[in-house]
């Protein structure tokens, strides 16, 4: 079997696959994307196939009953049908294994660039202009589809690390309380259950947004929308005991779903340190090293400025804006910078495989103590 025609180009990853058949391709590129931007000029020596590992190991995990029966569950989610369901059968999740060009099904430890998932539908949502302010309609989720995206993007939170963007929404009181925060958050604040928020999959920019918007753009009901916040408190804590075991501290992240043929979510997308932010030794090992520095350049500051400026003006293309009218792009990263941000992505799968299976994919990775040295 041949590797099926792209269906998406994505910024870092491109999908596969022909429309309505299983399976669709995960093809993970070296490229990477800050600040929604897409696709940057640089590429990071051996990212994708680093990303690959990773996701594979940790859908492998999640998605075996085995990894939750001897897992100690907080006692307030213990009794929960989702805890139930997942403790029964391992998380519900589009993976299908990893696979070579050839689509030859390949062991986790194997060197390859694509995963095999299961499709789902996207409905899209339709942007709507009311007055200057560009709004968009949901109307096809509320008639239940199945094997459909949710049109969320769920992020959870166990720190407030500095940049975290929970700072912007501090002072706004209703929204801190149904978060189930009882005072503004600060800068170096932990949790020992996580913070759940929830921003738009689907529209041009994440737009963070309360809980009853979620639940009525994406047609959940209560139950389902409880069911929801559960699975994700569970992943989120069952990731942070998977990298407490490799001295890896777990900061905050992101998960996508998809509603499966019997309305249960289902785990999408892919979890790697794109969607993480993690720490070793008081040190970011994630995609914040590469903000970081981009922060420190007028581009950011122009993007930032033409997201502004969009909003304003109804306009979606917020990034022809920041070229056209602001006339800024993205610049280069220097070398040393470049080989700091491959060895992230290679070192971290190195040290994952290592402690949680034993074997070594990429041999010739800095170690994180290493790595932490140089960052």
């Amino acid at each position: 079997m041949t590797m099926p025609d792209v269906l998406f180009y994505g910024s870092v990853k491109t999908v596969r696959g022909q429309i309505g058949s299983s399976p669709y391709v995960f093809e993970f590129t070296d490229h990477f994307s800050v600040f929604d931007w897409g696709k940057m000029p640089d590429t990071l020596t051996n990212k994708g196939e680093a990303l690959s590992y990773i996701s594979n190991l940790f859908f492998d995990l999640l998605g075996a009953k085995q990894c939750w029966e001897n897992w100690v569950c907080p006692d307030s989610l213990s009794k929960s049908s989702t805890y139930k369901r997942i403790k029964e059968k391992g998380v519900i999740h589009h993976f299908l294994g990893k696979v070579d060009r050839d689509m030859n099904n390949v062991s986790s430890d194997t060197p390859s660039r694509f995963l095999a998932v299961k499709p789902v539908s996207i409905l899209r949502p339709k942007p709507v202009t009311d007055g200057s302010e560009l709004k968009w309609s949901y109307n096809g989720y509320q008639n239940k589809p199945i094997n459909t995206l949710i049109p969320l993007e769920v992020v959870f939170r166990f720190d407030i690390p500095s940049g975290s963007s929970l700072l912007d929404r501090a002072q706004d009181k209703e929204y801190l309380k149904e978060i189930g925060l009882v005072a503004p958050p600060q800068e170096g604040d932990t949790f020992e259950m996580p913070i759940i928020e929830f921003s738009s999959k689907l529209e041009t920019t994440d737009r963070y947004m309360s809980y009853s918007e979620a639940t009525m753009i994406s047609g959940l009901s209560e139950g389902e929308f409880e069911d929801l916040y559960n699975t994700v408190t569970l992943l989120a804590l069952r990731l942070k005991s998977y990298f407490g075991e490799c001295s890896i501290k777990l900061l905050d992240g992101k998960f996508e779903f998809a509603w499966d043929e019997n309305r249960n979510p289902m785990l999408v997308d892919v979890i790697t340190p794109d969607e993480l932010r993690i720490s070793y030794k008081g040190i970011s090992l994630s995609k914040e090293n590469i903000r970081k520095v981009y922060r420190t350049t007028q581009w950011h500051q122009n993007v930032k400025m033409a997201k502004t400026l969009a909003n304003r003006r109804g306009e979606k293309d917020w990034k022809n804006l920041c070229i056209s009218e602001l006339k800024s792009s993205p610049p280069n990263l220097d070398k040393n910078d470049l080989e700091r941000f491959s060895m992230i992505y290679m070192g971290l799968a190195n040290c994952l495989f290592e402690k949680l299976t034993g074997k070594s994919v990429f041999p010739n990775a800095w170690t994180l103590d290493q790595l932490v040295e140089q960052l």
